[in-house]
């Protein structure tokens, strides 16, 4: 797991991914929020909590660089940065790989009690947790920072993601093997 996603940061199939689902994702920014920690805690399912984090941000930062400052709802940024961190740590808790923690939990569980917990029964436990603690925390943070765009033009525009990807280029053959790896991975 661990491997693969550094295989992923270091082609950037990563970025490539979380940019094909921005691009499909509302442009409302209290919606596009959301979508980002949704991003980022199923990342965390593959791939550490720390490199979830810091994938996610600086595309996050470009994404509020390129939003005029009167059509920027007020406390975003601050919101979406925390939003960000948030999600990547609940979304370690989704899988085993999430963080390490994780796996020495599996492991003295394993080693203290009756049950042999395996990286596949961890999903049961730590999914509806990231199901349930990501909508929480979005509210949470859109209340503490009074983040809203009533009265505000504050969508954002799609061309952002389509520069970042042009800017990427065409996918190589070593992408494509590596998605396909990764698919079957996760099969």
């Amino acid at each position: 797991g661990f491997l693969l996603a550094e295989t992923m940061r270091r082609t950037g199939v990563d970025k490539r991914i979380a940019l094909v689902i921005l691009n499909r994702a509302s442009h409302n920014p209290i919606y596009l929020m959301l979508t980002l920690m949704a991003i980022t805690s199923f990342l965390c399912l593959w791939m550490s909590n720390t490199a979830s984090a810091s994938l996610m941000i600086p595309i996050a930062l470009a994404i509020v660089s390129r939003i005029p400052e009167d059509k920027l709802p007020k406390g975003y940024s601050r919101a979406l940065v925390l939003a960000i961190a948030y999600s990547a740590t609940i979304g370690g808790v989704g899988s085993a790989l999430g963080t390490p923690p994780n796996i020495l939990a599996m492991s003295f569980l394993n080693q203290y009690t009756d049950g042999q917990l395996t990286f596949v029964n961890w999903f049961a436990y730590g999914l509806p947790f990231v199901v349930i603690m990501l909508p929480i925390i979005w509210i949470y943070l859109l209340l503490t920072f009074r983040v809203s765009t009533r009265g505000i033009d504050a969508r954002i525009d799609p061309s952002i993601y389509q520069d970042e990807m042009k800017k990427l280029g065409a996918m190589d053959n070593g992408q494509k093997a590596l998605l396909v790896v990764f698919v079957v991975i996760v099969l």
